[in-house]
């Protein structure tokens, strides 16, 4: 039977990490709160009683590691194919977020929901609960199963040591659960197009302990009719008429505010230049609207 999953902590978890963990799961399944739970407390006893002891716990862990070459080579195989009882760290998630453009030029605090795989609250990880039975795996040692070529995963039971005859009803024994998270994202003024902002431990959590993997948000700008060019902002403007039927250009700049521009008396293509109505810069200030008449 596997003791660091058992107690559902890492190999190089610190003694009081051990500790906490056995208490935590004695509060659950000690025979006088639970007495269907009699066989399971004896086995958490037992991992505990190995793993807080320095002796024990180098006896054990040096059995654990015992292979030689072959195996080692073999392990990493077996790996690919998923039997590993190994950390593995979670996978990342990657979402894409839709921008006006003025959202990007101003900056806008947005909402966002997605799906994620979280540890289950209901067995800390473990895969099982108050009301399963776990019984110790007949097909392997400590979670390996003893071949002619060495000691590999156990594919029945994949490196528990144990099995759960009615595993966690909120997990179904995987250890993890698929929630909705919200997430509220405070995003800076003067956001580019297609960069990506990460928020560390947010993606999906990992395997056998590992931690959780990221949140990847990539920013989308809908530019509509307008055009970047560095920090300014480009508009083309194709009149139906010679400039000189126009006194005053009306026209809607990138943040949605209408201004209204007192139109050159030249033939185009002409560039008109609004300062101040462009993209912000990195520095706070704005870049400027170009009109570039045609």
């Amino acid at each position: 039977m596997n003791f660091y999953r058992l107690l559902g902590v890492l190999p190089n978890s610190k003694p009081e990490e051990i500790k906490r963990a056995f208490y935590h799961k004695a509060k659950k399944f000690h025979p006088d709160v639970n007495p269907n739970s009699s066989t399971l407390f004896k086995y958490i006893t037992q991992a505990y009683q190995t793993l807080i002891d320095s002796n024990k716990r180098k006896e054990y862990e040096a059995f654990l590691s015992k292979k030689g070459l072959l195996e080692t080579f073999s392990e990493k195989f077996v790996e690919i194919l998923g039997f590993t009882d190994k950390p593995k760290r979670g996978t990342d998630i990657n979402l894409q977020i839709k921008l006006s453009l003025k959202e990007a030029i101003e900056g806008v605090e947005k909402e966002v929901l997605y799906q994620r795989r979280v540890i289950c609250k209901r067995c800390d990880g473990c895969g099982f609960d108050e009301e399963s039975v776990v019984v110790e795996c007949d097909g392997c040692k400590d979670g390996r199963m003893e071949t002619k070529f060495g000691r590999f995963v156990c594919p029945v039971c994949l490196g528990r040591g144990f099995l759960i005859k009615n595993p966690c009803r909120d997990c179904k024994g995987s250890g993890h659960t698929k929630v909705t998270q919200s997430l509220y994202l405070q995003i800076n003024q003067g956001v580019e197009d297609g960069s990506t902002k990460v928020f560390k431990h947010l993606g999906n959590a990992g395997l056998n302990g590992g931690e959780y993997g990221d949140l990847k948000v990539r920013f989308s700008v809908d530019f509509g009719v307008f055009e970047k060019v560095g920090d300014d902002i480009l508009l083309r403007l194709k009149l139906p008429n010679s400039p000189d039927h126009y006194r005053y250009l009306n026209i809607r700049v990138p943040t949605g505010e209408k201004v209204s521009i007192e139109m050159p008396q030249e033939k185009p293509p002409m560039k008109i230049r609004l300062k101040g109505y462009g993209y912000n810069k990195q520095d706070g200030t704005r870049g400027d609207l170009i009109l570039l008449v045609l």
